[in-house]
Parts: C-alpha cells; sequence; structure tokens
C-alpha cells in the first residue's frame, strides 16, 4: 500500500494541538469516520488519523476505497469531504489555493466557487504566491489533457468499505482489475472480487482452449467428464468437490458411474458436498459405489449462513465410497483441517491447506488422482506438488484456463 502522502493531502496539516486532540480521541474511541483510499492505495482523505493510529500502534481501521475516479474528480471529492468539516484560517485558505492554483491548474473562478469565497479573495490569495508557475492545462490520471477551465460533474464512484488494512488491498486490487466495468455503487469486497472474477471468466472464455494440455505430473482436460476422463482405468483416488445447487444434482449419479469404471480394486472416492441436499447426494452415489464414511471438512473464519434451515455452519461433509467388497487402508482420523476458503481462482474454491489435508491422507506419492470437476485447479495443483499424478477436467473453458494458468 503506499503510504499516501502525496498528491491527495491537499488540505494543510493539523495545528499540533488539533493533532492532539484526534490522537486522544481515537485513543479513546477508536477511528469513527473511514479512511478513504483509491485503487492504488492512496490516501483520499484520513491522513491525520492514519498518523494518530501507526503512532498510537492501532493496525486496522474502517475504509473505504474509491475506483474509478480521474485525478479531476479526486480533487473534489477531498475538496467536498473536507470544506464542509474544516475551518480554514486565512493561512491555511492561502496554502490551499496555491495547491489548486499551481498544482492542480484551476482558475480563480473555479476556486472561489468550491471555497465558497468571492474571486477577489482568490486573487488576492495568489499574490503570496506570484512567482509561482500556473499551468495552462491538468492532466487525468488517465493521460488526457484538458484546459484549466475543465468542470468534471461529479458521477458516483465505485466505493468498498473495509475493516482492516488486509480488506482495504484486496478491494483496491479488486476495483483495479475490474476498471471501467467496476459498478457505480457501494459494494462489500468479496462481491466485488466475485465481479471481478466473473469478468475474468468471460475473457478466458473468448480462447482458444486446447482439450488437453500437461504441466509436469497434472493433465488438464477441458470437456465433460462424462466424456473426457472414460480413457482412464486404475484410478487411485476421485477426489471433488461437484456443484451444490439443486440443479446439479443429477451428476452424482453420473459421477458414481465413472467411478465404478475406473477406480482401481481398493480406490476411493471423496466427494465434497454441502449440507442442504445431503439425503439426494447420497442417493444417487449409492447406485454404483458402496457408502464407507462422512469425514469432516473444518472450515475456517465466518460461519456460513444456511438460511433455509436456521443454522451457521462451519464443516463441510466428505462422502467417502468405495468399491462394494473392497479393503481400503485404515483412515486414522476424518477430521480434515483447511484455512478459509480460496475464492481467487474460482467461486467455489477451496483452500490449498484443505485439499493438501484430504490428499495426503487417502492417497500416496506416486498415485494417481482424478478431479471431474476441475474448478480453480486447486486438487490438480497440490495433487502435483505432493508427488501425486492428477488429470482433472472442467466443462467451463474459464475454469480450465485458471487452473492451466495456475499450473504453468
Amino acid at each position: 500500500m503506499s503510504d499516501g502522502t502525496t498528491p491527495w493531502q491537499l488540505f494543510p496539516n493539523l495545528a499540533d494541538d488539533e493533532f492532539a486532540a484526534l490522537k486522544a480521541d481515537i485513543a479513546e474511541r477508536g477511528v469513527l469516520v473511514p479512511v478513504e483510499y483509491d485503487e492504488h492505495g492512496n490516501i483520499l482523505d484520513g491522513h491525520h488519523r492514519v498518523r494518530a493510529c501507526r503512532e498510537l500502534g492501532i493496525k486496522d481501521w474502517p475504509t473505504v476505497t474509491r475506483g474509478g475516479m480521474d485525478d479531476e474528480a479526486k480533487a473534489e471529492h477531498v475538496l467536498t469531504l473536507n470544506l464542509s468539516r474544516r475551518h480554514l484560517t486565512r493561512e491555511q485558505r492561502r496554502e490551499l489555493v496555491k495547491r489548486l492554483r499551481v498544482d492542480r491548474g484551476w482558475q480563480l473562478e473555479r476556486i472561489a466557487e468550491r471555497l465558497g469565497v468571492s474571486v477577489a479573495t482568490v486573487h488576492r490569495d495568489t499574490t503570496t504566491f506570484a512567482d509561482e508557475k500556473v499551468p495552462p492545462s491538468a492532466v487525468s490520471s488517465d493521460g488526457r489533457v484538458m484546459p484549466t477551465t475543465y468542470k468534471k460533474k461529479p458521477t458516483p464512484s465505485p466505493s468498498i468499505f473495509t475493516t482492516s488494512t488486509r480488506q482495504q488491498e484486496r478491494a483496491g486490487k479488486a476495483l483495479l482489475d475490474l476498471g471501467a466495468d467496476a459498478p457505480s455503487k457501494t459494494l462489500d469486497v468479496k462481491r466485488a472480487e466475485r465481479i471481478a472474477r466473473e469478468r475474468a471468466a468471460e475473457q478466458r472464455r473468448q480462447q482458444p482452449t486446447e482439450p488437453t494440455t500437461q504441466h509436469g505430473s497434472a493433465e488438464f482436460r477441458h470437456g465433460d467428464f462424462r466424456e473426457a476422463l472414460h480413457d482412464l482405468t486404475d484410478v487411485d483416488a476421485i477426489i471433488t468437490d461437484p456443484p451444490y445447487p439443486r440443479e446439479f444434482i443429477d451428476l452424482f449419479g453420473d459421477l458414481s458411474k465413472l467411478a465404478a469404471d475406473i477406480l482401481s480394486a481398493d480406490g476411493v472416492l471423496a466427494v465434497m458436498v454441502g449440507q442442504s441436499h445431503l439425503r439426494d447426494y447420497l442417493r444417487l452415489l449409492d447406485e454404483h459405489m458402496q457408502y464407507r464414511w462422512v469425514g469432516s471438512y473444518i472450515v475456517q473464519g465466518p460461519r456460513n449462513r444456511v438460511h433455509k434451515a436456521r443454522v451457521g455452519t462451519g464443516w463441510k461433509p466428505i462422502l467417502l465410497y468405495q468399491r462394494p467388497g473392497a479393503t481400503p487402508n485404515f483412515l486414522l482420523d476424518d477430521l480434515f483441517d483447511s484455512s478459509a476458503d480460496d475464492k481467487r481462482h474460482h467461486h467455489w474454491g477451496q483452500s490449498e491447506s484443505g485439499m493438501a489435508s484430504i490428499i495426503e491422507r487417502l492417497t500416496e506419492p506416486g498415485q494417481l488422482v482424478v478431479d471431474p470437476f476441475l474448478g480453480g485447479g486447486t486438487t490438480g495443483i497440490v495433487a502435483r506438488d505432493l508427488g501425486r499424478r492428477f488429470v482433472g477436467c472442467d466443462i467451463d473453458a474459464a475454469a480450465v484456463h485458471a487452473a492451466r494458468e495456475r499450473a504453468a
């Protein structure tokens, strides 16, 4: 993150006693007004709040990240925020006039209008820096040159409210990824990231997609698993996280059939599922495979609220199946630990640590792991890094491209 000291600190620093009062208030009550950033991490408003927090050893504070504003819009925004709550002394007003006139290239009439003073007052203020060169034009952040008479009608900017430094960095990245596609409204950081992922996925779908690519011991295929994986035999484990919604339930019967066709005699089928349609998943998987056990995939972080059942859940079932009569290795622990879900590569993505706990416990190095629902490729990346062979596929070209990019 930028330290944010320039160029948007348009107003003079607070006097020592004013800053001391602000710092004392923050020490007692915390930061009550969010610090505002642009998508590059530059502070637009709240320099003194950040300075006070750092001196107090406070590492996180409420923030809002604004995107899509050029330099002119940022200057207008900063002025709007501060003029309504700051009473400028004559010296402070003169310093602000200088910055707007010399640094921003604003006309006297525009400065007077924004500061709520007469043009004559602004003209008198300019005599204190008469030797300074005033630029003939202002340049926006995207390189457009505008005359100093330019006055842009403000439009709503995409804004993301966050509560920590880490979230603020995520907000800035999401707005940068979205660029001009960012909606002009207030978002939460997860929603912004999801829109950015969807935009990136749509761009990937427009690219040519090879049917099969190999990356070390990992192979990624594009296609429907019911057709793309039937050439495989003696697979040691199918480890997968299919889509959970009702419209995809029938795929679990097809997954059961695939497992019966390609798994080795002692191979294992491990299927991560949600709980809303658990009985349907079990019924369909039972069609061709033998139920063995339910493992528990512990997810760290906030509880996922299942509103229909009125339950906040912190785990997911892992349904373990085998061929009828098989004798699999003893599973010493049915609790699988994970960090928070990783949605960077796919909106249903799981963490690498969580997939590693499953792969290490259910397979051995050198064995073949298959994932019919590749998603962002986490299972494949982890299996390869743990010394397993891997084949995965997905019907969505965007998912296959994302997995291949990670593996390259």
